[in-house]
């Protein structure tokens, strides 16, 4: 039996009241003087004696000591104090030994967890003690004693399970054990021939790994599950098992059985791990692959299982399962129900040979996704023929373009799934009255998947931590063994790994993540506890050449001397990702940083091209169940602020490309945060006529969703994309290529700006002092592109011969206003003056200049200002174009002015007559005077002039030469849209317009009249979200009152001072109400007398006389004349001329009118005629048509349309006509008479031209001419 208390000995009793006391061990020396006291005055004698030192402490705060050093803890510690405090109170204060003594008797034998702490106190207090080398005193502590001995035991083990520089055989315990192989005297210890069995427990094996072994390390552990290695240099050479090793620290895992955890940490230079197998019952999944705080650098880590290990989770056996869409765009656009004006009441399908109805009252009355859901179930249950075998649910969502806007839409998708073994096919949509309203704006579908396996991807885990440490980092390659992609040594064609999940932790950056042979498909990425962020942005081009991989050949260039491993040559590039279909970062707390590539490679990777479904649209659908198709690429951004630059391929061959491809669709979204999106196709060039610009346009696939946040979405180049730039203050930037930014000096001296002496000032000349670029031209070399410090962007430009204007001295100038115009738009700031002198430096203007620019919310879009040398400014364009020249530097795009202040303070004026004569003394009158020859001649000295580059050419800026088709919704908040600068004249962009916007600008916004000579194509305006059924948008001229539905009505409106002033809202209200009927509605175009700004209202009569008016949103159209909109068809999509029109201008002088009454009519060589063909006309041939030259011949219809007329052709399509005889092709002017006119040659008689005329109805001319 064994005793559960200590026996209270004399010498038991000594310790415990010590302990009490003290907390401390005697030792022998006390312990023998404290025997002998208490041999001469007794236990009670002793006890007093030792609580008589401490005489000084109150009851309260001795019961307070005792109770922690007996190990009392929360209700014990409560109790003790409160007894002892007690039992002091009730003896005298020299007695309170005897109670301390008594109190820890009675505490040894009471069972409690006090008790226990204070007995294994005791006991090893006494132990101590009584060996009389222990003459010190020790403190009390056992927990500390069991930690020393349990580190000492650890210490021991550890030790043990240390390797050697010889062949080791270690085995590990039941506990989590780590062996650790360190590098001994330039040699590793970790060594093909070591054995280790890790035992029970999760088991660790951290190793650093040099280059002492000739060929790859091949270890065998078992039952160890984490592999930690440190790589500290590559290997001399490859090792010689032919597995296309490059030069590496490299482990072949073979032998490693049970690993669940790779990981590179802390490596200097490459690892490879070759050779991973799994377990038969695991999944490469199962695996997870770590690449943590790895030197800054080309430090890279590849993991290759063997081609068996490459497993997926098995696969699942679905139910036949039925799609449905249903979506009412219309308004969903309106920012209305998905459903609101759905018909449908419910649905049939067939389950083999069966027709199955699906219909209730509450499927027709929803107006959510929820709704509708709840509402199919509900009537599935109550159909006990289907009940226990269909079931609906949402599972993810398809998109959709709205047919008239062009803007894509999304909504949740229906998906009923049957578990029994019936086939689904698709059936109908069910109404209440069996009709469809006349104006649908309905997108409904029904598609089917038979009973397959669900297609998992075989999928690896990925921690990123720390990667680079803070600085770039190397590649991560995790793919097969066998790679085959290495020219004549490739080992076979096998795959790779298909879904990367990773998690990123502390901050990383990585050059590329890829698989090998391209197998790389799905990537999603979260964070783990530490909300890192990643960037993931490939490697710099050769010699800074950032031309596309497809030219550069730059993966193929980079050499061993680059470290690349193997299995991704190709897709080691400057690219982080290359063709990922699916990457989704949106539950990423950290930002993204990343670039991607979707190549060529993406036809053979992903899309059937011998597909036969009914549906084009529905095939390639063998992967991935989450998404409708396969074609769907997808791009998700995270919460913060992301960045994105996407490049795609425009090969346009039979079994290559990305957009050209009707089986291929691009999404990106940016999500939450202040995103950075940038795409461009292939080197950006492109134009209406090439082949796979004809087919991207015709496939309209590629569509940027800025979503929430202050975005930046760039579309470089050519191309046709839908973007929709969401929610926030946006900026659009739509191709923006051309091959120079326009660039601007002030205050310079106008001589050496030039350069033409090509001599930089002398250093002793300290007013003209000169930074001289590396050519020794005396300029200023700006390269850095960017942000600095305050999140300014910065321009990438070379100027040369920029010298300090020395004229420009302080002038005397007190808060001055300075406006900087560009483009028509325009930032004031109050210029910075000496707070003594009151007078105003070049320096000083200098600042105003860059906050009036740098810190506005528009221009700082636009254009940046940069310090030059000395005291000039540099300001260069962030958009393309040629900017207006009048003269060789007489600039009308950028112009700085300054104004004097208002009022002259006697502050101020006190200060200014401080320092003059008695005869000389200001008043306020001459004071202001002054001020404004000082303003004067400031705005004088900046008068900007273009900058010259090296050649002296004049930096004037140029226009792109690429085609662009975009359409582009800016979304609310106050965005930025800049449009393309197409110097060939065939761009045509959409700007489409819904629901409400905020304060919007819109740069390079070509319109059909041109007052402005743009030249840049015509774009157009998207209204249909406006519109009320489907009558067409009608443009009346002169006409402010609201009489027909879906007209566009224009007023103007100026600025009112007064008692009597009206708003600008009063204003366009008392213009437009007049008469208005009731159910017509309208978008009213008002625009100020004194800029180009446009406020936009939607108009809706209410029943009676007024049209009730909703601001949308307001557009500065900036340097496009907003009077050119003005009853001009062309700039609105699908409008049409009203019925009161005013007659068009006469034909120009020396023009014929010829009107068209005979069938056929001749036309006179050498004069210029304009042909009218008039109501009534259907067919007309006009033989010897002009269409060029001095005397080129014109076309004017004197006709109207009837609304709902088929279309026949469109005269968007003309240009494909070669008309035989004629010099160039025949074009028409765009936008005019859309689809009422078809032109083709007359056989037999060429050159004579054969027009049709469809749905003629009222004369009222509208003009077209053949150019």
């Amino acid at each position: 039996m064994a005793f559960s208390v200590l026996l209270p000995t004399s010498d038991i009793q000594i310790i415990r009241i010590t302990e009490a006391l003290y907390n401390l061990r005697p030792g022998s020396t006390y312990l023998d003087n404290f025997k002998t006291y208490t041999a001469e005055n007794g236990l009670e004698g002793f006890a007093n004696a030792l609580g008589n030192q401490f005489a000084e402490s109150s009851n309260e705060d001795l019961a307070a000591l005792v109770a922690t050093n007996i190990h009392a803890t929360g209700e014990e510690e409560t109790a003790a104090t409160t007894y002892l405090v007690a039992q002091f109170r009730a003896v005298e204060p020299e007695a309170r030994g005897k109670v301390i003594l008594d109190a820890v008797n009675l505490l040894a034998g009471n069972g409690s967890n006090a008790s226990s702490s204070f007995n294994d106190d005791v006991k090893a207090s006494l132990e101590y003690s009584k060996v009389a080398a222990n003459t010190d005193v020790a403190a009390s502590d056992v927990a500390a004693d069991q930690a020393a001995a349990a580190e000492a035991a650890l210490a021991k083990a550890a030790e043990a399970l240390k390797l050697t520089t010889s062949e080791d055989n270690l085995t590990g315990t039941d506990g989590d054990d780590s062996f650790t192989a360190k590098i001994i005297d330039n040699a590793n210890t970790l060594q093909s021939g070591d054995v280790i069995d890790g035992g029970d427990g999760v088991d660790t094996l951290t190793a650093d790994i040099g280059t002492s072994q000739a060929f790859a390390i091949t270890a065998e552990t078992t039952n160890v599950e984490k592999v930690v290695i440190r790589s500290e240099a590559r290997a001399e050479g490859s090792d010689s098992n032919d597995n296309n090793m490059t030069e590496a620290s490299q482990i072949d895992a073979e032998r490693m059985v049970g690993v669940t955890h790779y990981e590179s940490n802390s490596s200097r230079a490459d690892l490879i791990i070759e050779d991973v197998k799994i377990e038969a019952h695991e999944i490469t999944k199962d695996i997870t692959i770590a690449m943590v705080a790895t030197d800054p650098g080309d430090v890279d880590l590849g993991v290759y299982f063997c081609p068996e290990s490459l497993r997926a989770e098995a696969p699942a056996k679905s139910g036949a399962t039925l799609k449905l869409e249903l979506m009412d765009t219309r308004s969903l656009l309106n920012g209305e129900a998905p459903l609101k004006e759905s018909p449908y009441n419910g649905f049939t399908f067939n389950m083999d040979a069966t027709k199955v109805s699906v219909a209730s009252d509450a499927i027709d009355a929803a107006q959510t996704y929820d709704e509708l859901l709840i509402a199919i179930n509900d009537a599935i249950d109550a159909d006990d023929t289907i009940s226990a075998k269909i079931t609906a649910t949402k599972p993810t969502t398809f998109s959709v373009f709205d047919t008239d806007t062009g803007t894509q839409l999304t909504g949740d998708l229906i998906t009923l799934t049957n578990s029994g073994p019936e086939v689904l096919s698709i059936g109908s949509w069910l109404t209440a009255t069996g009709e469809l309203p006349a104006s649908s704006g309905l997108h409904v579908d029904q598609y089917t998947v038979t009973p397959v396996s669900t297609g998992n991807l075989i999928t690896s885990k990925i921690i990123l931590d720390d990667v680079g440490r803070t600085s770039n980092g190397g590649d991560l390659v995790v793919g097969s063994l066998s790679v085959g992609d290495d020219g004549d040594n490739g080992t076979s064609d096998s795959k790779g790994v298909e879904e990367f999940d990773i998690t990123v932790e502390q901050s990383s950056i990585l050059g590329n993540i890829n698989s090998t042979n391209n197998t790389l498909r799905e990537v999603f990425i979260e964070n783990g506890s530490t909300k890192g962020n990643l960037t993931v942005n490939g490697h710099n081009a050769v010699d800074g050449d950032a031309d596309q991989i497809a030219e550069s050949d730059f993966a193929h260039d980079r050499g061993e001397e680059n470290n690349d491993l193997p299995g991704d040559r190709e897709q080691d590039n400057e690219y982080g990702f290359s063709d990922v279909r699916i990457l989704d970062a949106s539950k990423m707390e950290g930002w993204v940083n990343i670039t991607a590539e979707l190549t060529d490679n993406i036809v053979g990777k992903y899309l059937n091209l011998v597909d036969d479904a009914n549906d084009p649209a529905k095939d390639n659908s063998e992967f991935n169940p989450q998404f409708t198709t396969n074609k769907h690429f997808v791009y998700t951004l995270g919460t913060n602020n992301d960045t994105l630059a996407m490049d795609l391929s425009k090969s346009n061959a039979a079994a290559t490309g990305t957009t050209s491809r009707e089986d291929f669709e691009l999404t990106i979204h940016g999500k939450n945060g202040d995103d950075t999106i940038t795409t461009i196709i292939g080197d950006g060039e492109g134009v209406s006529s090439d082949h796979w610009y004809i087919n991207s346009k015709q496939n309209s696939n590629l569509n940027v969703n800025g979503d929430a946040g202050n975005d930046t979405i760039t579309t470089s180049g050519a191309g046709d994309v839908v973007i929709n730039a969401g929610s926030g203050n946006d900026t659009v930037y739509t191709d923006n290529t051309g091959a120079q930014k326009a660039t601007w000096a002030f205050n310079t001296d106008g001589d050496n700006n030039d350069a033409t002496a090509n001599n930089p000032v002398t250093d002793d000349d300290t007013q003209n002092n000169v930074l001289n670029d590396s050519t020794n031209n005396g300029g200023i070399d700006i390269n850095s592109v960017g942000t600095d410090a305050d999140g300014n962007q910065l321009a990438d430009v070379t100027v040369n011969g920029l010298e300090t204007d020395e004229s420009t001295a302080a002038v005397v100038l007190e808060a001055g206003q300075l406006t900087v115009t560009f483009r028509g738009l325009t930032s004031t700031v109050t210029v910075a003056s000496d707070a003594t002198a009151h007078t105003t430096s070049a320096l000083q203007v200098n600042q105003a200049i860059k906050k009036a620019i740098n810190k506005d919310a528009v221009l700082s879009k636009l254009i940046v200002a940069q310090d030059g040398p000395s005291e000039t400014l540099v300001v260069t364009a962030l958009i393309d174009g040629e900017a207006n020249v009048e003269g060789a530097d007489d600039v009308t795009d950028l112009t700085v002015a300054i104004t004097r202040t208002a009022a002259v303070s006697e502050t101020v004026l006190e200060a200014l007559n401080s320092t003059r004569a008695d005869g000389a003394q200001l008043t306020v009158a001459t004071a202001l005077t002054l001020m404004q020859q000082s303003a004067t001649t400031l705005t004088a000295a900046y008068g900007s002039e273009f900058a010259r580059d090296d050649a002296e050419a004049v930096i004037d800026g140029s226009d792109s030469n690429s085609t662009n088709d975009n359409t582009i919704t800016g979304g609310t908040g106050d965005d930025v849209i800049v449009l393309s600068t197409d110097e060939n004249q065939s761009s045509q962009e959409t700007l489409v317009l819904s629901g409400s916007f905020g304060n919007d600008t819109v740069v390079n916004f070509n319109t059909a009249v041109d007052s402005q000579n743009m030249d840049n194509g015509v774009d157009v305006i998207n209204l249909d979200a406006y519109k009320s059924g489907d009558t067409a948008f009608s443009v009346t001229a002169g006409n402010t009152t609201l009489s027909a539905n879906n007209q566009i009505l224009f007023t103007t409106f100026a600025d009112q001072v007064g008692d009597d002033a009206l708003s600008h809202d009063a204003q366009v209200n008392a213009a437009i109400n007049a008469a208005a009927t009731a159910n017509l509605s309208g978008v009213v175009f008002a625009t100020n007398t004194g800029d180009n700004v446009a406020k936009i209202y939607t108009a809706a009569s209410d029943g009676v006389n007024d049209a009730v008016l909703t601001l949308r949103g307001s557009i500065n159209f900036a340097d496009t004349n907003v009077a050119d909109f003005v009853n001009d068809i062309a700039n609105f999509r699908g409008a049409v001329q009203g019925a009161d029109a005013p007659a068009p201008a006469p034909a120009p002088d020396g023009v014929t009118v010829v009107p068209l009454v005979d069938a056929t009519t001749a036309a006179q060589a050498g004069v210029a005629e304009q042909f009218k063909f008039t109501a009534g006309s259907t067919s007309k041939v006009i033989t010897g048509f002009e269409a060029n030259g001095d005397n080129a011949d014109s076309i004017e219809f004197d006709l109207d349309v009837v609304a709902g007329q088929p279309a026949v052709d469109s005269l968007d399509d003309l240009d494909a006509y070669n008309l035989t005889g004629l010099v160039n092709p025949v074009a028409v002017q765009a936008g005019v008479v859309d689809t009422l006119v078809t032109i083709q040659p007359v056989v037999g008689a060429e050159p004579a031209v054969q027009l049709t005329i469809n749905g003629i109805n009222t004369p009222a001319e509208i003009e077209a001419t053949i150019i």
